[in-house]
């Protein structure tokens, strides 16, 4: 009877910890949101597209110059670094450890961003 019990405490702990961390990742919006792909790029200011990036240098902040209520930015490397940034005016600004640690995991490889816009009735 007390082997049941444990098992029944065991089950019920594991559950509750997989519910809080499932709460988490919706209340912290970390998700991708569904989205339209278009056929153009995204108009960047100052466009930073296919150019070589030096791991030692500033974070490269920059303006999302499309029409749209929302921004989300996500910077990733096929070294495993992650990570989103949102806006709703279209100003992206990258904390430095962040860029910093994308850079660096990305020295002879790429990185790459995607810029997703939400817009009025989309």
């Amino acid at each position: 009877m007390k082997r049941e019990a444990r098992y029944y405490c065991h089950h019920k702990i594991i559950f509750i910890f997989t519910t809080a961390l499932v709460l988490m990742n919706i209340n912290c919006g970390h998700k991708t949101p569904h989205f339209i792909e278009t056929k153009h790029n995204a108009v960047l200011y100052p466009d930073y597209t296919s150019i070589t990036i030096p791991p030692n240098i500033a974070p490269l902040n920059f303006s999302v110059n499309e029409p749209g209520n929302q921004y989300l930015v996500r910077f990733y490397n096929p070294g495993g670094v992650d990570f989103k940034i949102r806006s709703k005016v279209g100003n992206i600004e990258i904390p430095k450890k962040k860029c910093s640690m994308l850079l660096s995991s990305s020295v002879s490889n790429e990185l790459y961003i995607d810029v997703f816009i939400k817009r009025s009735g989309q």
